[in-house]
């Protein structure tokens, strides 16, 4: 795979989807794997910007998994987490088993305030995911909605 086909691609899905008008949602299940397809220094950093970063407009939005407990992959995905309007931070599943799905759920939102172009950020109160919840939806407000299995 090549990064830069990659970037192009969403490039031109966030700019016919501003040009119509119909919103565009970028998902990434695994950040870490499409980093290691960079070939030069520079290109996953560019990639970030552009496509990660970038994507976030009027009609689009980006969805990324980034592993927080990945030493080599800390710095980019702390400048991610810098630069995002809504954090999910899931705490690690006890057994390390994909049954389990006990845990905890924080979530922040940051926001701009009215003057300055100042960056705020509120912590929302971390969440308990119970044994039989396993997919969440998280309103405008914040709030999370568990479904059951």
């Amino acid at each position: 795979m090549n990064l830069r086909l990659l970037q192009s691609a969403i490039f031109d899905s966030c700019a016919k989807a501003a040009a119509s008008g119909a919103p565009v949602c970028v998902l990434f299940d695994d950040l870490a794997t499409l980093s290691y397809q960079a070939t030069e220094a520079s290109e996953w950093p560019a990639f970030l910007h552009s496509s990660v970063m970038g994507a976030g407009g009027l009609y689009s939005c980006c969805v990324a998994v980034v592993h927080g407990d990945i030493a080599e992959d800390e710095r980019w995905s702390l400048r991610l987490e810098h630069r995002a309007s809504t954090v999910l931070e899931i705490e690690s599943i006890r057994t390390g088993r994909s049954a389990e799905v006990g845990g905890k759920l924080r979530i922040t939102r940051r926001k701009l305030p009215p003057i300055a172009g100042e960056e705020s950020q509120e912590q929302l109160p971390a969440v308990e995911l119970g044994v039989d919840e396993q997919y969440f939806a998280l309103a405008p407000d914040g709030s999370a909605r568990f479904y059951k299995r």
